[in-house]
């Protein structure tokens, strides 16, 4: 029994002089001056024992950056649910003749998808001439109503409005709203260099004034940014004759719904269905998600109007509230109808905004659903936020968040629920500020500590796997790809990075030598270094967690 104390003392004293060692070396690596008068908050803790191995500032709150990713994320997955997915759907609106005519409108509606591409838009043109549409008389109209219509973050900054970082939010997305430029030089020397759009689109214009140059000319580079409130991309600078294409960026546009149409048109086109009319936005909001998984069809009330369910009908929703939903165009005795008159849809004072009834009868075009594209399931869209650190696509899902659970499609209403999840996992609710989902906005506020609680709650979560799989892997992809490649780290490390100027951050998970997991968070604020100095300080880090661990 004595020989068991004695050893059991001998492993607590070298226990003990590990940890200081580590906290030594820690220390020792954190004391750079660029970093002196910065704030560093650092907690590293072993996920088996609870132990916390490494605390500095841990109770601080620091401005996260794109650490903020990781709450909306968790979030995501244990409110709307692993299986979740976003929708985009077309709607028609009319009667569709035997020749293919369709006597009224197209509607696009946006529930979210922020996943769109241009080749989603593809296949559901296709859908739609597959129903035995061929030529629209009406318009194509553009509902975006699920969320509301607050394109930017609080707290975001003007100068970043040109870039696709920080793409305009919208309920209706297609492309990550945004486009993505090309450049390539001219035939000959003085030319103006070869631009293009992907995709290719006429809704944003460009302006060119670059020059291709002699090969082996210094300086050489093409630059662009876009026109605040404009669809206009200017192009600028020198490309050496003979080069190679190369990619200039990613520019936001403005209006993203009427942007998704545009290029949504451009697909009917492509499968053999004319729109003849245009395209104009949706003033009251389609058919609700729940009525197009009934099948249930609408009645619309004006060519310019897409309409709401016909629930009404059935004296569950008031007039007021469904195809008028207090519009100014509307004459007053309108909204009076009693409910005894809700079903009679030949009555008189239905009229189209001409003043006559819409069809023989007064009856109202019905709605039939043609087309959905879905989004691939939420275990798969967190990946997509947090690899690439997708800001559009995290900030639409905080939206959702709000419109799923409080019924509010509102960064506000969304904030509401994340704060619950968050105050559930077990967080410091005094250490967590929110303003947005992404971290773009210097405002948002959370203390490493509470970071290193979110990793320790999701690591027992039943979501564990796919949030610990949605973040980037050191050296291997995402936000880390480049970072510790060729290290024993590599394949080890799962962390959510982030980037503001003078902010630097990384939380996530690390298999050490040992095969220990740990959580840690690291948050860097006001130093005065270039990010690259930031990110190499992190990594070193992380490679001596994993030896000394």
């Amino acid at each position: 029994m004595p020989r068991i104390s004695a050893s059991f003392a001998l492993f607590l004293v070298l226990s003990l002089l590990r940890a200081q060692s580590l906290q030594a070396e820690i220390d020792a690596l954190l004391n750079v001056e660029w970093l002196r008068y910065g704030y560093c908050g650092v907690v590293v803790r072993d996920l088996q024992t609870g132990e916390t191995l490494y605390r500095r500032d841990a109770e601080r709150v620091l401005i996260p950056a794109s650490n903020m990713k990781l709450l909306v994320s968790a979030a995501a997955l244990h409110r709307l649910g692993p299986d979740y997915r976003f929708r985009t759907r077309v709607w028609m609106r009319g009667t569709l003749t035997l020749d293919g005519v369709l006597q009224g409108d197209l509607i696009l509606q946006g529930l979210g998808d922020a996943t769109l591409e241009m080749r989603g838009l593809e296949t559901l043109a296709q859908q739609v001439r597959q129903a035995g549409v061929q030529r629209v008389q009406g318009y194509l109209l553009y509902d975006d109503s699920w969320l509301d219509a607050e394109r930017y973050g609080f707290g975001w900054s003007s100068d970043d409005e040109p870039f696709g970082y920080q793409a305009q939010m919208s309920a209706l997305c297609a492309e990550r709203n945004a486009v993505r430029l090309y450049a390539k030089p001219a035939a000959q020397v003085g030319e103006p260099a070869l631009l293009r759009l992907e995709p290719d689109t006429d809704y944003v214009e460009l302006v060119n004034r670059t020059r291709t140059v002699e090969r082996g000319a210094p300086n050489t580079g093409v630059r662009a940014t876009r026109t605040r409130a404009r669809n206009q991309i200017i192009v600028e600078g020198t490309i050496p004759l003979g080069g190679e294409e190369v990619f200039v960026g990613r520019y936001s546009v403005e209006n993203p719904s009427r942007y998704a149409a545009h290029l949504f048109r451009q697909a009917l086109q492509a499968a053999g269905v004319v729109v003849e009319r245009g395209i104009v936005p949706a003033l009251t909001p389609s058919p609700s998600p729940t009525l197009w998984e009934r099948g249930v069809g609408a009645h619309g009330s004006a060519p310019y109007l897409s309409p709401l369910p016909a629930l009404w009908e059935r004296g569950i929703i008031p007039i007021a509230e469904t195809y008028f939903t207090k519009m100014q165009t509307i004459a007053d005795p309108l909204l009076e109808v009693p409910p005894a008159s809700r079903g009679n849809r030949t009555d008189a004072r239905f009229p189209s905004r001409s003043g006559g009834n819409l069809r023989e009868g007064g009856k109202f075009p019905e709605m039939t659903p043609l087309a959905e594209h879905r989004s691939p399931p939420m275990r798969e869209i967190v990946a997509l936020i947090n690899k690439p650190s997708d800001n559009l696509l995290t900030e639409i899902t905080l939206k959702t968040l709000g419109k799923e659970i409080r019924g509010e499609g509102t960064t506000t209403a969304g904030v509401q629920v994340l704060r619950e999840f968050l105050q559930s996992a077990g967080l410091e609710m005094g250490a967590v500020h929110i303003v947005d989902g992404s971290g773009l906005s210097r405002i948002n506020g959370v203390s490493p500590e509470n970071f290193v609680r979110l990793l320790e709650y999701m690591h027992r979560s039943p979501h564990a796997e796919a949030f610990r799989e949605s973040l980037p892997i050191y050296g291997v992809d995402g936000t880390l790809r480049n970072r510790l490649r060729g290290t024993p780290v590599q394949g080890n490390g799962y962390a959510k990075t982030g980037s503001l100027n003078r902010v630097s951050s990384l939380s996530g998970y690390l298999r050490t030598q040992s095969g220990r997991w740990l959580a840690f968070s690291i948050v860097m604020n006001a130093y005065n270094a270039a990010g690259s100095d930031a990110r190499a300080l992190q990594d070193q880090l992380v490679q001596l967690l994993w030896e000394r661990l």
